[in-house]
Parts: structure tokens; sequence; C-alpha cells
């Protein structure tokens, strides 16, 4: 959606919300292997 709005006047806040989702789904990802696959 991010692309099919540039030059719009709501492409930065889906830029912020692209960056913010990225940053999000790396936590998840090392939330998940922190519980998951931990060195027994």
């Amino acid at each position: 959606m991010m692309t099919q709005c540039a030059g719009a006047p709501m492409e930065s806040m889906f830029k912020k919300l692209t960056k913010e989702e990225k940053n999000h789904l790396a936590r998840i990802e090392e939330m998940y292997e922190d519980v998951y696959l931990k060195d027994n």
C-alpha cells in the first residue's frame, strides 16, 4: 500500500508504519527465539 501512495500526503505515514512494523516483527522473532529455542 505504501508504494501506491507514493507522492500522496499519506506517504510519510506509511513509511513510518512500515519501519515500525519491521521493528515489531524483529522483536517478536527475538522473543520467540528466547522462549522456544533456548539451549538446554
